[in-house]
């Protein structure tokens, strides 16, 4: 994809003002939906919930997918910083879509 198909918001704080700031450049440039939304995979819901809401069609193209090591090992279940890392990502985010849901 050559670069010029490509725009890149970059003032936004947080993903409400990403998708506003979004919304003003593309109908300053009068392009034509459906847009491709790229974002974390683990962040993808919520996004596309906040984007929905500013009425811009978009189509999820999720990447930077968390995935586990496949240990099995009986020490598996030993929670390390690296699980305690995730759950954290994953709080915000269950977070983030119910205040979404209510606003």
């Amino acid at each position: 994809m050559p670069d010029s198909c490509v725009l890149i918001e970059n003032r936004s704080r947080n993903t409400i003002e990403n998708a506003a700031f979004s919304k003003s450049m593309l109908n300053a440039n009068h392009l034509q939906p459906p847009y491709v939304l790229v974002t974390s995979a683990f962040h993808m819901r919520r996004s596309l919930g906040i984007f929905k809401k500013t009425k811009l069609n978009v189509v999820p193209y999720p990447c930077n997918y968390l995935a586990g090591i496949g240990r099995t090992s009986p020490d598996s279940f030993i929670p390390d910083t690296e699980t305690f890392f995730r759950w954290t990502i994953y709080i915000k985010e269950v977070i983030g879509v119910i205040v979404n849901y209510l606003i």
